[in-house]
């Protein structure tokens, strides 16, 4: 051979790695269904009630995700995140979704929310089985700032490296109705899609470089969705998610229910149960929805708490009750 069609030869064999793209080490969270529950109790107490046999308790009844409502600061000490490490080793070997969800009701644009978050990339970020819900509930700000807060932080997150899945909500309780209420442009914005399309936010791409965030509406069926009372009223036909669907697809982004409950371990009122088979439908048949987690499990609950998921003295009892039976037809395969 010539030395050119030689040197040729080689040059193409170096050509990196073979121009071929990059598989998304993440796609498959968009393929599946994360459904699960919100094990509480970190939330609540300095000490961190949760252990990883809990964890193995949710695994074990065929939950997919688990929600895990923390303060950021009752995480501060090395004893506390080695707690949570434990938890998430445990729901990630069990091939769960670990959803950490900074449940300080703050406002998103906080820097020490922005510093809380990018200590936790640090620690779980290449582990696409953890995820970050940015703030729950949030409040503070306006919904002028909310949306450019968000992509805000969001940006510097991926800035800094880190990759996991990020699970968005929005003031107004994330309640489904405040997800896209159709304002005129004269008007002021009292939604999230409103405020991200006001900041110039109209695609996934433009909230996330890696395309690699979720909506999270949550839904209580009580009139006004608060979940201060446990019966439900009748939805539009829209559907339960109603206009996070309708944003959803507007963003090009999928949803990841934060918190939904239908009843407690002893009981679902009547009015539920007249409903319930469509909700778990809707739920199930959205394209856009891609899992969620019950409210109202875990240890910290009273026994007279209106969403008590678990059974008193008997946890494994707990999915006998109709309650636990209606959670999980969700993960029905």
């Amino acid at each position: 051979m010539k030395l050119a069609p030689l040197l040729l030869a080689l040059a193409i064999s170096a050509t990196p790695a073979t121009a071929a793209p990059r598989r998304d080490s993440h796609a498959f969270l968009n393929q599946g269904r994360w459904w699960g529950v919100n094990v509480s109790g970190m939330e609540f107490k300095n000490e961190l009630p949760v252990k990883p046999q809990d964890i193995d308790f949710y695994a074990d009844a065929g939950a997919k995700s688990i929600r895990l409502p923390v303060k950021r600061s009752r995480l501060q000490t090395p004893e506390k995140l080695a707690a949570l490490d434990a938890l998430i080793r445990r729901g990630t070997a069990r091939g769960m979704l670990m959803v950490i969800d900074e449940h300080s009701y703050g406002n998103i644009g906080d820097p020490d929310i922005r510093d809380f978050w990018l200590r936790m990339g640090r620690r779980y970020r290449g582990q696409p089985l953890v995820a970050f819900d940015l703030q729950n509930e949030p409040k503070g700000g306006t919904w002028v700032s909310w949306g450019p807060d968000a992509r805000d932080l969001i940006h510097a997150l991926r800035k800094a490296g880190v990759d996991n899945q990020l699970i968005l909500e929005w003031r107004g309780w994330s309640g489904f109705g405040r997800a896209d209420r159709g304002e005129h442009p004269k008007k002021a914005c009292e939604s999230a899609l409103c405020s991200l399309n006001r900041a110039g936010i109209f695609t996934l791409a433009d909230l996330d470089p890696l395309k690699r965030t979720w909506l999270s509406p949550h839904r209580y069926f009580n009139r006004g969705g608060s979940g201060a009372t446990p019966e439900c009223r009748p939805y539009p036909p829209t559907g339960p998610l109603g206009n996070s669907v309708k944003a959803a697809r507007k963003l090009g982004m999928r949803l990841y229910v934060g918190e939904f409950a239908f009843g407690r371990a002893k009981t679902v009122p009547l009015t539920c149960k007249a409903m319930v088979d469509d909700i778990v439908a809707f739920f199930r048949n959205t394209p856009e929805v891609v899992g969620g987690a019950a409210w109202g499990w875990g240890p910290r609950w009273s026994k007279t708490y209106l969403f008590r998921g678990e059974s008193i003295g008997d946890r494994n009892k707990s999915w006998d009750t109709e309650n636990g039976r209606l959670i999980r037809s969700l993960w029905a395969k």
